[in-house]
């Protein structure tokens, strides 16, 4: 018995942080630092199954998840006061936005599962990821603006294995 199963993902995002600094001085004098970042979008991916039952009681699978590809948003902000003798201000234009598109690795899985005399199960999986593959784009699609991040990428982020055994 062959089954098989494809699956749309349709992934939401959002973080939103904001993070003050204060310092302290002699002389009742004191600096806040203030910065704000709040990322939303959305990203898409396939997911494709395959489960084999060749004799009964073994049940054999392979899946392929493509990388989610997502289109991204960053709205950020930083404000800098010092308080002294007098007070100085510095503020980066508000709701400032920077747009790019972010592609997260293919993962690839087999896993196999025996069911002994109805009364327990052993299972295994084997799943490879290249975390290295991540990509980060302007919003033309264009990887030449994100050179130094996705060199970064390449070289601190490897292909990982994950194996997992089991039994119920």
């Amino acid at each position: 018995l062959i089954r098989f199963g494809v699956g749309l993902g349709i992934n939401s995002l959002r973080y939103e942080t904001e993070i003050n600094y204060d310092e302290f001085y002699v002389g009742n004098k004191s600096m806040n630092l203030s910065n704000y970042l709040k990322t939303t979008g959305y990203g898409v991916n396939l997911k494709f199954g395959l489960l084999l039952t060749p004799i009964d009681n073994l049940r054999l699978g392979l899946s392929l998840h493509t990388p989610t590809f997502y289109d991204l948003s960053d709205e950020f902000d930083a404000k800098m006061v010092a308080y002294g003798d007098t007070v100085v201000s510095s503020q980066t234009p508000i709701d400032r936005i920077a747009d790019y598109r972010l592609q997260t690795p293919l993962k690839f899985s087999v896993s196999a599962a025996y069911i002994i005399k109805s009364k327990a199960l052993i299972s295994a999986e084997y799943q490879f990821e290249n975390t290295s593959g991540i990509k980060l784009k302007n919003d033309k699609g264009q990887t030449s603006v994100f050179e130094y991040d996705n060199n970064m990428i390449k070289d601190h982020y490897k292909a990982t294995h994950t194996i997992r055994v089991g039994a119920e």
